[in-house]
């Protein structure tokens, strides 16, 4: 397939899956990607899971040092749903240690503490779940 043929071919999927999912928000589209970005707020974790929620299907989880992203592929899209990391996992300090270091500007060393951490992330999929099982007893 050419390169103008696979682009049609995205367009026209891209098109398709938007017009069949108009309750879900406006994504961003590059070439054969659609993405939504759900941040800045207090319900990050929420808008993710109902996006992932109403597409369905299996999705693929990948977090790094800045972000908290959810991937899968529909046909010939790909989508991701993604929010900034601090925004769905939690920092949990898991202790602190003594740091000496030179002092970039002196011929002296410093010691600081320094916090070890890691970053504990719900399924996002969890909270949505509880959220539906709390309206179901209501």
């Amino acid at each position: 397939m050419s390169g103008n043929e696979t682009l049609v071919t995205n367009l026209r999927a891209a098109a398709d899956f938007v017009e069949a999912h108009p309750d879900l928000p406006t994504p961003t589209f590059v070439f054969n990607e659609l993405s939504w970005g759900c941040y800045n707020n207090d319900d990050s974790a929420s808008g993710m899971a109902a996006i992932v929620r109403a597409i369905g299907g299996r999705w693929d989880k990948n977090v790094d040092d800045e972000y908290y992203r959810l991937r899968r592929t529909y046909g010939a899209l790909k989508l991701q749903v993604w929010a900034y990391r601090q925004e769905v996992c939690e920092r949990v300090v898991t202790g602190t240690r003594e740091v000496t270091t030179d002092k970039p500007t002196a011929f002296e060393q410093v010691t600081e503490t320094v916090e070890d951490f890691e970053w504990v992330c719900k399924p996002i999929l969890a909270e949505a779940a509880e959220a539906a099982e709390s309206e179901a007893v209501a």
